[in-house]
């Protein structure tokens, strides 16, 4: 392997196969900028519970894999919820401890999904504002893991 280097990149090559790493000279944004300080609505659930859920309303998913999550805090439901005019529609009820306000918000089910194999807990808090604010995902205990979704628009 032959490798080659200067102050801002470095490469390396091996038979017909090269790669180059460039050093970016720059500021970044804040992301903890967008990470919602104050939250509405706090639902605190098991993982497999909204695990097995997703995978559900994921078959009754658009081609944008869109569901629905409507958390009602007022009346204790939890509710998945997806429609394809090929197949149907499926509303799941899970159980959960819910505060705060009532919100409804859509979701790629895909995103949503992603955040399992880095939350190690079994419970998980899912953190919501209103309609198009993200939501946040974290392991109970351990909040060290901070996991964040953009809603999409209806």
């Amino acid at each position: 392997m032959k490798i080659c280097f200067n102050q801002n990149q470095i490469s390396f090559s091996i038979d017909n196969i090269y790669l180059t790493s460039n050093l970016i000279n720059g500021l970044f944004p804040d992301y903890k900028q967008i990470i919602p300080k104050n939250f509405t609505t706090e639902i605190i659930i098991l993982k497999k519970d909204l695990l097995n859920a997703l995978k559900i309303v994921n078959i009754f998913s658009d081609k944008f894999n869109q569901i629905s999550l409507t958390a009602s805090p007022k009346n204790k439901k939890l509710e998945l919820y997806s429609k394809n005019s090929d197949f149907g529609e499926n509303k799941t009820k899970i159980n959960a401890v819910l505060e705060g306000e009532d919100v409804d918000l859509n979701f790629n089910y895909k995103y949503f999904l992603d955040c399992f194999q880095s939350i190690n807990s079994d419970s998980l808090v899912l953190k919501l504002n209103e309609s198009n604010k993200p939501m946040v995902i974290t392991g109970v205990p351990d909040e060290s893991f901070i996991y964040l979704i953009m809603p999409m628009n209806r």
